[in-house]
């Protein structure tokens, strides 16, 4: 029982590393990409500029005119450095914070984060606010993501797929992730079809299955061949496609 109780609080405070981690790892890897398209667009804008700066027919002002742009890029660029900084900042803190908390072992605290925990899957925020708060463990928990899985989740109930798509954007490297997306624009196809919009649900298909064939070629044949049958009445085969606690 306390090799079990020992590693259940292991596992545990590795999930607690783990959110954080993932999300500075998120943040570095968005932030490289955005300067390397944004350094791209620069380098562009530098090159325009040295040509027209050498060109003898090229006025002062077309040459003043290309450096707009360009001072416009490197002060957006300025801005998205110093706010990841500051969102990498906290990140960092937090892992710093949790690793304490992990090699601190203490049973009290492991009640309490756990407690905010739950409180947080339910979506009583305010209270599991008051509790880590009170407790001294803000850093410990993970508000903002459960705030942003339950809007997702709420999106969902009431048929708007566009929230956990976004989500997924952002997670695409995941597999499962991946399955989820496709499983989420099968909704968006279903949906349409059960409002009988055969033309906008073949064009959805047309626009967005294609990226999932490599993985879900066989799932995509078979969503295609709904289209051969009525929603109302569709074989039954394809029936729990159609289903009201699918849709």
């Amino acid at each position: 029982e306390n090799l079990k109780a020992r590693a259940t609080i292991s596992m545990y405070s590795r999930y607690c590393i783990q959110v954080p981690t993932s999300q500075l790892v998120d943040s570095c890897t968005a932030l490289a990409q955005q300067v390397t398209e944004t350094l791209k667009e620069v380098v562009g804008d530098v090159q325009r500029l040295k040509r027209a700066s050498q060109d003898a027919q090229a006025s002062g002002n077309s040459v003043l005119a290309l450096l707009d742009p360009l001072a416009k890029r490197l002060q957006a660029l300025r801005d998205v450095l110093t706010a990841t900084h500051e969102t990498q900042r906290a990140l960092t803190s937090k892992v710093r914070a949790r690793v304490a908390f992990a090699d601190r072992n203490e049973p009290r605290q492991m009640l309490e984060r756990a407690a905010c925990d739950l409180l947080l899957r339910c979506g009583a925020f305010d209270a599991a606010r008051v509790l880590s708060e009170s407790a001294g463990i803000a850093e410990l928990v993970d508000e903002s993501l459960f705030v942003q899985l339950h809007a997702v989740a709420g999106a969902l109930r009431r048929g708007d797929c566009e929230p956990a798509l976004q989500w997924c954007s952002t997670r695409a490297e995941h597999r499962a992730v991946r399955t989820l997306a496709f499983e989420l624009r099968v909704q968006q196809f279903v949906v349409l079809l059960r409002s009988d919009q055969r033309d906008l649900a073949l064009a959805h298909a047309q626009t967005y299955f294609p990226a999932h064939a490599k993985e879900q070629l066989p799932a995509i044949q078979r969503v295609m061949t709904c289209l051969a049958f009525s929603a109302a009445e569709p074989h039954s085969r394809y029936r729990p496609l159609f289903a009201d606690s699918r849709c």
